[in-house]
């Protein structure tokens, strides 16, 4: 079967402008900005502490710093405090907490979408939207954790070992959210799922990678001509989940296109097979 990259993008588009399109929308927002908030009061947190340990280790002669490298680090702390508007003062310890909790949910949020988005349903969520949603969310947690660490090594030799990994597991988190498989399973099975379409695969990443880059422009224009941080910032917020949603109908509708095909096909040994019937009479 030749994937449909049209229906997949059509579909992708059309799911945002439903009523579960809409309330992804919101749910995404919000688990984007806690974890915005989360990482930028980090990054402030961990440059402040590494301040005072210079403050603390001294300058001069019997000191660990320059007084220039004191001040340059005092100037990285400044201006990471201007790069982020929605810091706020917490330990570190807690802002590392509430990124890891939320990238958590956020997963959790992207197991729902591909059930929603898999679904006929567009004005309510599936009725199975939230089954077994601890286990799938570990896996694909998990699992985005490896084949992260997978098409980083890959990207690292030469570009296109990453691609290619990207692309053959380009199904993980449809495999466990809608089969139930653990990550091990899930990209065995999108491995499997992805052969005879791949190099239309890559042609549906590309067009992902596109809308994505497109979404990040408005942000891009804000502060390359001197535009408040926080405009910059909102407007990240707002387009982010939308890049998402998109991406993930999209997808999803690729995966659905290829299951369905693949779950129509007869088994080897059904092939050519003659019953009874089959027997001309003499």
């Amino acid at each position: 079967m030749t994937l449909d990259i049209g229906r997949a993008v059509e579909e992708g588009f059309s799911r945002l402008t439903t009523r579960n399109g809409l309330l992804l929308f919101v749910v995404f927002l919000l688990v984007g900005a806690v974890s915005t908030v989360a990482q930028q009061s980090l990054s402030v947190a961990a440059f402040e502490s590494l301040v005072r340990a210079a403050e603390t280790a001294g300058t001069g002669a019997d000191g660990a710093f320059t007084p220039e490298q004191l001040e340059t680090l005092r100037e990285q702390l400044r201006t990471q405090r201007a790069a982020s508007p929605l810091a706020v003062d917490v330990p570190a310890i807690a802002a590392v907490a509430v990124v890891f909790l939320f990238a958590l949910v956020a997963e959790a949020a992207t197991m729902v979408a591909i059930r929603a988005f898999a679904s006929d349903t567009t004005d309510a969520l599936p009725a199975d939207a939230a089954d077994r949603l601890v286990s799938v969310t570990l896996n694909g947690f998990v699992g985005g954790v490896v084949l992260a660490v997978l098409v980083t090594i890959g990207l690292a030799l030469f570009v296109l070992p990453g691609v290619f990994l990207y692309v053959v597991f380009l199904f993980l988190r449809q495999e466990i959210a809608l089969r139930d498989r653990n990550f091990v399973d899930a990209l065995a099975e999108s491995y499997e799922l992805t052969k005879g379409n791949r190099i239309t695969l890559f042609g549906l990443v590309a067009v992902l990678v596109v809308v994505a880059i497109v979404g990040l422009l408005p942000s891009l224009v804000v502060t390359a001509v001197g535009g408040p941080t926080l405009v910059g910032t909102a407007i990240g917020l707002l387009v982010g989940p939308i890049v998402a949603l998109f991406g993930i109908a999209a997808t999803t509708n690729a995966y659905q296109q290829l299951r369905t095909h693949t779950a129509a096909e007869p088994a080897d040994d059904e092939v050519g097979a003659l019953g009874p019937d089959d027997i001309p009479e003499p």
